[in-house]
């Protein structure tokens, strides 16, 4: 009973949160990113992207929305020289999530401020996977 009960914990936890790992093409050859579309649960309506970069080391993002609508969040590299040269793209990723239709005012780039996600709404459920698409294409955009 305690390997059923386990197996339906996992089940559950799987069932909040999506998990894709995504080719893309890139000027060093195909990467991948990973995406995390967590759905329920603790910090619901969150969607996040990571992959490995010649140019910004370990690129991450972390994103919400806020009461506005707009995106909120960070992309930040696991470096300091990946975060300066993400400081530079940073006009490119914004346009290109602009470009899909979202406001990225919120959205910090390259900084190693830390947003506090948990105190935005979330995306709703509807949503999610549209932000996604808009995200995976805007890191895309900037490797």
């Amino acid at each position: 009973i305690k390997t059923a009960n386990a197996g339906f914990n996992i089940m559950s936890t799987m069932a909040k949160q999506d998990k894709f790992s995504i080719p893309i093409e890139t000027e060093q050859g195909t990467k991948v990113m990973n995406l995390t579309i967590k759905k329920d649960g603790e910090n619901s309506g969150l969607v996040q992207a990571s992959m490995t970069t010649e140019t910004y080391g370990e690129l991450s993002a972390s994103l919400k929305l806020d009461e506005d609508g707009a995106l909120v969040g960070q992309v930040v590299s696991d470096s300091s020289e990946g975060n300066f040269a993400l400081k530079e793209s940073e006009g490119r990723f914004k346009e290109l999530l602009v470009a899909s239709g979202y406001n990225p005012d919120g959205i910090e780039v390259g900084s190693v401020t830390a947003v506090n996600l948990g105190l935005y709404q979330g995306i709703n459920k509807e949503g999610l996977y549209q932000v996604s698409v808009a995200v995976v294409k805007a890191m895309a955009g900037i490797v």
